[in-house]
């Protein structure tokens, strides 16, 4: 729809264009303007069919790889559209030019030239192949950001459908029952990570079918998280989240995961081992996720592939467009990991 609606517009400009450009060369408009506006009609007219047909070969020339020869027949191809559209412009406006009674008597003789009328033509054919050439092009190539926007948002479902598909959740959460069963009652700290396990699997695989998730269930999501690693505290491990509970803010499930996997995974065990995680909003609308953690000795001169984190950075984009980044820090000791987004209200 937008794309008629550019050419609608590019149209009426480009005949508004051509009727100023020949009323410049009329001394009397009232006795003449049939002539003018049914001259201005066939430029406009002559003008979108020629860059129709170019379009059509441009086309046909990106859609396949062509030797040399064949593309120099489809350049020959434009040129012979350009020359017939002209020849056929020059027709035309003999058949409008009926009475040249509102010209001076000098310009009359100009205007009756034919290398006048060629060089008349193939200017008002260029400006006009060019305007609609612009628009289609543009529409075209707008088009193919939709669309390719469109593929990679399909693409990251269908992965994502993909990963859930890979695992029974029935036969999973079923087992997971009974390794609750069997493990000894004594040992509560086992049964409660058994139990905070088939939490987290049951919101990943049941509760982030829709778009986006109210804050509150992703941070839930995240303790839970953490509370499976409450075996590092025993080692001094510390483990901090600040956030306001009163905070509202709906955000695309399983973002913030990724962030706190990658600090659990590169710091502790130790004393000096921390983890930080800051949730805020500010006034202006700015949500901020920023998870700050110490690195381990053992990993200070290991190279990580950051592939997860490339992964979050490249949904962020498909999700909010320019509205959400992500950005990490890191000097020898600490990894600062920040996501945020711009509230679109």
């Amino acid at each position: 729809m937008e794309k008629q609606i550019r050419l609608i517009l590019t149209s009426i400009i480009f005949f508004l264009m051509s009727l100023i450009y020949r009323i410049i060369y009329w001394e009397s408009f009232t006795e003449q303007y049939p002539q003018i506006l049914l001259n201005s009609f066939f430029d406009t007219t002559v003008s979108y069919a020629a860059s129709t047909l170019i379009h059509l070969v441009i086309i046909k020339i990106d859609s396949k790889k062509r030797k040399i020869i064949q593309s120099f027949g489809f350049f020959l191809g434009i040129v012979l559209i350009l020359l017939v559209s002209a020849r056929t412009l020059i027709v035309l406006h003999y058949f409008a030019h009926t009475s040249t009674l509102g010209m001076s008597e000098t310009f009359s003789k100009t205007f009756a030239r034919e290398s006048f009328q060629i060089f008349d033509t193939y200017v008002v054919i260029a400006i006009g192949c060019l305007s609609f050439l612009s628009v289609r092009i543009y529409s075209r190539y707008k088009d193919q950001l939709i669309k390719a926007e469109s593929s990679e948002k399909a693409y990251m479902k269908q992965q994502l459908q993909l990963l859930k598909d890979q695992i029974s959740p029935h036969f999973l959460f079923n087992t997971l029952n009974n390794i609750h069963y069997l493990i000894d009652q004594q040992n509560i700290k086992a049964r409660n990570v058994v139990i905070k396990l088939s939490e987290i699997l049951r919101y990943q695989i049941y509760d982030t079918g829709n778009e986006s998730k109210d804050l509150a269930s992703e941070i839930k999501f995240l303790e839970d998280y953490i509370s499976i690693q409450d075996i590092r505290k025993e080692t001094g491990f510390r483990v901090k989240m600040n956030w306001n509970k009163e905070l509202k803010f709906e955000i695309a499930p399983l973002l913030l995961i990724v962030p706190l996997e990658n600090a659990f995974k590169f710091s502790g065990p130790g004393p000096d081992q921390f983890i930080e995680i800051n949730i805020n909003k500010n006034e202006d609308g700015l949500f901020c996720y920023r998870v700050y953690n110490s690195i381990n000795p053992f990993y200070k001169n290991q190279e990580s592939s950051g592939i997860g984190l490339e992964n979050l950075s490249k949904r962020l984009k498909i999700i909010y467009g320019d509205r959400a980044g992500l950005t990490t820090s890191k000097n020898q000791n600490n990894f600062e990991t920040l996501i945020w987004i711009k509230d679109e209200y």
